[in-house]
């Protein structure tokens, strides 16, 4: 996963916020690639609990949503399953 990091880097893609799910996985492929990342729920797999997707994949749009109206500084990385 450095090789993401690494392209991003190469690209100049200068990257801000970096969330992740609390799975450990997805920690550790943010962690690798950007060097940093701060775990976010909405992020983390609903595979046992379906009935959750729903209320997460909001959590994510409304977020994204804010980001329409005030810009990050940088890019927003989002890791996750």
């Amino acid at each position: 996963m450095r090789e993401r990091g690494e392209r991003f880097r190469a690209e100049g893609v200068a990257v801000g916020k970096v969330y992740t799910s609390p799975w450990c996985r997805c920690r550790d492929t943010a962690t690798l690639a950007f060097g940093r990342a701060e775990d976010w729920d909405a992020l983390a797999s609903f595979f046992d609990a379906r009935d959750r997707e729903p209320k997460l994949t909001e959590r994510v749009r409304n977020r994204i949503g804010t980001y329409s109206t005030r810009k990050p500084a940088g890019t927003v990385v989002m890791v996750t399953h």
